[in-house]
């Protein structure tokens, strides 16, 4: 799925990707997997996989106003 179409699934939810594809920083496309409003329960996915290339991604609108540490 593109990022648009991931975007336009999820709305303002915390997803869980599979296989991303980034271009110069963003996120081009990947797999969906898991999505929920709820990131301790998008965070629970992580343990059901072994293997492969996942990530957590936020779709929501950001809060400018807020301090985010990496």
């Amino acid at each position: 799925m593109t990022n648009v179409q991931i975007k336009k699934k999820v709305g303002e939810a915390w997803a869980f990707l599979e296989n991303p594809v980034y271009e110069k920083g963003a996120l081009v496309s990947a797999n969906l997997l898991y999505f929920n409003t709820d990131k301790a329960k998008v965070m629970e996915q992580f343990s059901k996989y072994r293997k492969g290339h996942f990530a957590m991604y936020f779709f929501g609108t950001v809060d400018a106003e807020q301090i985010y540490i990496l």
